[in-house]
């Protein structure tokens, strides 16, 4: 679930970049964050907006996702 969580919370912070940055561009200041235009838009440029950035904080967000739900083990002794 924290994996799922990372990746949901990277795909959102990018589509909501992406989604300023073509309102701004385009002149669609009026125009919904949700407006289907706009998820089209979003779908068709993704892979022309990533960059090894991207590659780097999806590999801290899912290792950290994925260690902090991790069980810790207690030995007694």
């Amino acid at each position: 679930m924290a994996v799922v969580c990372a990746v949901f919370g990277l795909l959102v912070g990018k589509y909501f970049t992406v989604a300023h940055f073509v309102t701004v561009s385009k002149g669609w200041e009026g125009t919904s964050i949700f407006d289907t235009q706009l998820v089209e838009v979003f779908f068709k440029v993704f892979p022309d907006t990533l960059s090894p950035w991207d590659g780097l904080w999806a590999f801290i967000a899912l290792r950290v996702a994925w260690r902090i739900p991790k069980p810790t083990t207690v030995h007694v002794s």
